[in-house]
């Protein structure tokens, strides 16, 4: 029996509205997320994912906090305080990555590939942004990447492409 997480994916803070996904590794050992009828497959309730994990003979093993309005209104508005740590001038590297290879797994579930095809430059940001997670560990000195605009751009590009397949192609039950 394989391990799942559930995804909980913030959509509204406002009246608390959330959905939740079941993303598990597959026999060919991918990421992927719960798809049906060619559709991911999210879930009004926590509870409700827990039992179709249940029906499909997968173990729960704990639920991670995705907050897609966050990156949303980042991909909308371009601000960048949106994908700031605490309001320095930071970028939020495990956030941007989470959803990078989140939307990569979503992809993926329904036989498309998220990003057909690579440049350079987007090679180029998603390198920073996993070097940022663990600053430490990469950077003797401990120095947060620097991201130009133009990078921004690109990651904020997509991002709202991630955004934009996963509303397009899921249903809730």
């Amino acid at each position: 029996m394989s391990d799942a997480h559930i995804i909980k994916l913030s959509e509204c803070a406002y009246d608390d509205f959330n959905t939740y996904l079941i993303w598990y590794e597959d026999e060919q050992g991918r990421n992927r997320v719960f798809t049906q009828d060619n559709k991911i497959v999210s879930f009004y309730s926590e509870e409700s994912a827990k039992e179709k994990l249940a029906e499909l003979g997968l173990n729960y093993n704990g639920t991670e906090m995705f907050d897609i309005e966050r990156l949303d209104f980042w991909c909308a508005n371009g601000m960048p305080l949106q994908v700031r740590l605490n309001f320095s001038d930071e970028i939020d590297c495990e956030f941007l990555l989470d959803f990078w290879n989140l939307f990569d797994d979503i992809f993926y579930s329904l036989g498309a590939v998220f990003e057909p095809e690579p440049t350079t430059l987007s090679r180029e940001c998603y390198d920073k942004l996993f070097f940022g997670t663990d600053i430490e560990a990469i950077d003797q000195k401990g120095e947060a990447p620097v991201f130009t605009e133009e990078e921004l751009g690109v990651i904020r590009a997509l991002m709202k492409h991630g955004v934009d397949f996963l509303t397009r192609n899921s249903r809730v039950i």
